[in-house]
């Protein structure tokens, strides 16, 4: 479910505990590399900024988590910016061969990009 305002889009994800894992690992990986605790929004701000080449690992590594949804609640707030990048990601994703990837996955796609599964 997407919410928007003035400034912000609200995404209200509910995730399976895999999906989970890979989002709290992704956020473990940032902090501990800019020395500074991330959020998933910063995940996704840095995600979305990843070489395309990167894509296709992320794209296994997701299809090994499917299915993803589940009871676990997640809410993503995006900036103006930061969802404008998100949406370009999303596209550029389906044009890699998904064709209807929805926010939930773009979302993993994306925490998967920064925690690659082994």
């Amino acid at each position: 479910m997407k919410d928007a305002s003035k400034n912000n889009t609200v995404y209200r994800l509910r995730l399976s505990t895999q999906a989970f894992e890979v989002i709290i690992e992704a956020i473990h990986i940032l902090s501990s590399r800019n020395q500074r605790f991330e959020t998933l929004a910063s995940v996704i701000a840095t995600g979305t900024q990843l070489d395309e080449e990167l894509f296709s690992k992320a794209l296994l590594d997701l299809s090994e988590l499917m299915p993803v949804d589940g009871d676990i609640k997640v809410f993503l707030r995006l900036t103006t910016k930061s969802h404008r990048a998100f949406e370009r990601f999303r596209i550029a994703l389906n044009e890699r061969g998904m064709d209807s990837f929805g926010v939930r996955e773009a979302v993993l796609a994306c925490t998967l990009l920064i925690a690659p599964r082994n």
